[in-house]
């Protein structure tokens, strides 16, 4: 669910080039269209993995364990929190300095993420190899809609005079979501034997992606300026900046929170729930 929420940041702040930023700041609702993205994150991850004789049975236990979990979307499952909805907070800033394309600098603090959604999902694919000490997820997987919140503050300034401290909320809807990836982690025995991941790789598609500003304390003369000066049109300098930016916060934030995730489950509780002897 992590992963979903960080494709939901990652969504917010691209636009396509029929919009400007004076459309979203003024509170409209901005439809995205059709939205792709390819990532990898950390070393690469290998295509294929020496399979072990208990493969074919494990990634059949770990569909059971998947569809099992659904029922437990709303409530919890121990180690895992309810993902339906879904919060999370602890994210880190994003920076805006040291980019000379943004108009914008300071630094935007991301306060919470409420996702619904995420227990209609379909399990397509789901393969694990789990030889010589490395464990290798493939996955594919769609979910019809997914609606997000996302609470933020900002301190920042335009042009480097004025200064713009925002309070806000943004409301997304992601439909048609479709996910083709693989993580790959490697065992490691620090004070508990744990997996610890090296590589992510994924493919995402959504059919259409729609975000409004709900929520926030601008001012009228800062949504004029921003609107007149902030254009985010495919062919600007800012708008490949914006990608380049929220795609390396992206992939320091997913690394960090599936490592904290990893890192609540010992490589045997791992193996119990998917019944490896």
């Amino acid at each position: 669910m992590n992963y979903l929420i960080y494709i939901l940041l990652y969504s917010v702040v691209l636009a396509s080039s029929r919009i400007h930023a004076a459309n979203l700041f003024a509170g409209e609702e901005v439809d995205l269209g059709p939205y792709n993205i390819k990532a990898a994150v950390g070393k690469k991850v290998p295509d294929n993995l020496q399979k072990a004789e208990v493969d074919v049975q494990v990634s059949t236990n770990a569909r059971t364990l998947v569809e099992h979990l659904r029922s437990k979307f709303s409530s919890g499952a121990p180690p895992l929190p309810p993902l339906d909805p879904y919060k999370s907070k602890g994210f880190s800033a994003v920076s805006l300095d040291g980019n000379n394309n943004l108009l914008l600098t300071g630094k935007i603090n991301i306060k919470e993420v409420i996702l619904t959604g995420g227990k209609d999902f379909r399990l397509g694919r789901i393969e694990l190899s789990t030889s010589n000490n490395n464990i290798k997820v493939n996955l594919e997987l769609t979910i019809p809609e997914l609606n997000g919140n996302v609470l933020f503050d900002a301190q920042l300034r335009l042009a480097g005079i004025f200064p713009v401290d925002v309070q806000g909320e943004i409301r997304a809807s992601l439909k048609g979501v479709k996910i083709d990836g693989a993580a790959w982690a490697e065992e490691k025995k620090a004070a508990k034997h744990i997996y610890n991941l090296q590589g992510l790789r994924a493919d995402f598609h959504a059919d259409d992606i729609k975000i409004r500003l709900v929520k926030s304390n601008l001012s009228e003369f800062i949504i004029i300026t921003a609107g007149s000066y902030i254009p985010i049109g495919p062919n600007t300098g800012l708008r490949s900046t914006i990608q380049n930016l929220v795609k390396n916060y992206v992939a320091d934030e997913v690394f960090k929170h599936l490592n904290s995730i990893l890192s609540t489950l010992t490589i045997g509780e791992i193996k119990s729930l998917l019944k490896v002897n």
